[in-house]
């Protein structure tokens, strides 16, 4: 996602565990009942079943919905915002879906230990 000058995108209420790395510039994070969350190129989001939020650039902006972002099933990159120069924020992002747990089938594999050796010295 790239967002330039003021710019706001409302992401809908998620199932799924939500990540997002601010790969450039920087952007608020607004969640319902919070102070917004600055930031910064470098800063990793991870969020398990997020509500409704909202990363910006901007105050008073209307955010667009992502929602009607996603029509075009074929864009990889979307944009938002106008501007030029040196403001450009830059997020990747996604989600990971898992299988729900089935109560007849295990959620975690345990193995059974093992040792390691390192070189000569049996360390």
């Amino acid at each position: 996602m790239h967002g330039r000058g003021d710019w706001a995108v409302r992401f809908p209420k998620e199932g799924n565990v939500v990540f997002g790395l601010i790969a450039a510039g920087s952007c608020y994070l607004d969640f319902p009942s919070l102070e917004p969350r600055c930031m910064r190129a470098g800063d990793f989001l991870l969020m398990n079943a997020p509500p409704s939020w909202v990363p910006r650039n901007g105050a008073g902006v209307a955010p667009v919905d992502f929602e009607l972002m996603q029509d075009e099933p074929s864009a990889s990159v979307f944009s938002f915002g106008r501007g030029h120069g040196d403001d450009l924020t830059r997020i990747i992002g996604g989600y990971f879906a898992f299988d729900p747990v089935s109560p007849t089938r295990p959620s975690l594999r345990y193995r059974r230990p093992c040792t390691l050796t390192c070189g000569a010295t049996g360390l």
